[in-house]
């Protein structure tokens, strides 16, 4: 480690070109124990008489701290909205059907009433931490860590404020508890059945950690569907089940009711089976992952805020159903 150390210092202290040799040096980048895109973290400032965080590696750090967390922005339109600070979706009646015109008589016009959806955005974001000192001692594994953190934070935030739409507002769809003693491939069938009902063509299942390990475990699932082969228990990634996508959110819920959790059986919500093209809900974008950064000498830190502005609200309130824990 104290080798690592001093190659690390030795890097931050050397002028630019030196620094392009030693990073085209693997067997310095390997004794100083740091990956060139780690080392491209910091670098000198327009007159060379400092040392600072790189502004696009530092983006670059938070949108691969965010990438793992994403869940929702997957599964959700997502419609950017850069100059305002809400956004209203006209909706419309779902599951029409054409009226029968006789030959050679006009097709008659079709009026409706539309509804709206306001979904309100809001600003996000947080300060890393990033110490003169990690600079100086070249710390890229911490400052890489710090700035990760912060973008797997917003993304985070994202999916917590996803949930809460969802679990607030879509019960137009009596949610239901397993048959079984818990969550099996039987009660997803079920579950797909009842959206299907309301005009809604289920693509998508996001489950609970505690699902996933459930489904997981189902005999349907591991053994019977893939026989002959074992990529699920290969690889722990659950393929397409009825087919739905299946997504896993680790996110947790703090005030909504009911909670997306395991703890309390009958109430908790396990699961939810949607459709995601209606769509359930939608996600109104004002501003991306983004960073901005300055330099705090009265606390001789390196200052990074990252922000997020968005908002999300649900648009179809029985595209979607709940499957207690149990």
């Amino acid at each position: 480690m104290k080798g690592s150390l001093s190659a690390r210092i030795r890097f931050y202290q050397a002028p630019n070109e030196e620094k392009e040799k030693l990073l085209k040096d693997e067997r310095f980048l390997e004794k100083a124990r740091i990956s060139r895109e780690r080392a491209m973290l910091i670098g000198e400032d327009l007159e060379g008489s400092s040392h600072v965080l790189v502004r696009e590696e530092v983006y670059n750090k938070v949108i691969a701290g965010a990438e793992p967390t994403k869940v929702w922005r997957d599964i959700l339109p997502v419609v950017n909205v850069p100059n305002s600070f809400s956004l209203r979706v006209p909706k419309g009646s779902a599951g029409r059907y054409a009226p029968k015109v006789p030959e050679g008589t006009q097709i008659p016009e079709r009026s409706q009433s539309y509804d709206k959806v306001d979904i309100t955005i809001e600003k996000y974001g947080e300060q890393p931490n990033i110490t003169e000192e990690m600079i100086r001692m070249s710390l890229f594994d911490i400052v890489e860590l710090e700035l990760m953190k912060a973008g797997a934070s917003l993304e985070n935030r994202l999916n917590r404020e996803a949930l809460k739409a969802i679990l607030t507002n879509c019960t137009d769809v009596s949610p239901f508890s397993p048959t079984g003693t818990h969550i099996a491939v039987t009660d997803l069938a079920s579950g797909r059945a009842k959206v299907l009902k309301k005009n809604h063509m289920p693509d998508t299942v996001v489950l609970h950690p505690t699902a996933e390990g459930y489904l997981l475990q189902d005999s349907n699932l591991v053994y019977v569907a893939y026989a002959g082969q074992g990529k699920t228990l290969e690889t722990g990634q659950i393929p397409k089940l009825l087919g739905m996508i299946p997504y896993t959110c680790t996110a947790t819920d703090s005030d909504t009711s009911p909670t997306w959790d395991d703890t309390t059986a009958g109430s908790d919500v396990t699961a939810l089976i949607l459709d995601s093209k209606s769509p359930v809900a939608m996600i109104a974008m004002g501003q991306d992952i983004k960073t901005t950064q300055w330099k705090d000498p009265l606390w001789d830190l390196h200052r990074v805020a990252v922000k997020m502005e968005f908002g999300v609200d649900t648009i179809w309130n029985d595209a979607a159903v709940q499957i207690y824990h149990k």
